[in-house]
């Protein structure tokens, strides 16, 4: 746990998790930049059997990282019928 306060804070205040998806690796890199811009706490997390791809970033929780991650759709949501 690299920010145990935060996670402390996070745990006893709300104890959820939002899951959005990205295109591919490049867009989550994009998203790290832009986390990194606005001066999110971040944590990239790499997959070793994957070439040490980028695959998952958690963000802080707050306003800020909701409206960052406001473009993307939720993870694992199915399409609407249209």
């Amino acid at each position: 746990m690299k920010h145990p306060e935060l996670i402390k804070e996070w745990h006893s205040q709300s104890n959820y998790l939002v899951i959005v998806a990205v295109q591919d690796e490049n867009a989550l890199i994009e998203l790290c930049r832009k986390a990194r811009t606005h001066g999110l706490i971040h944590n990239r997390i790499r997959e070793p059997d994957y070439n040490d791809e980028l695959t998952a970033l958690a963000l802080e929780p707050g306003d800020a990282a909701r409206r960052l991650c406001s473009q993307y759709p939720l993870a694992l949501r199915e399409k609407a019928m249209v």
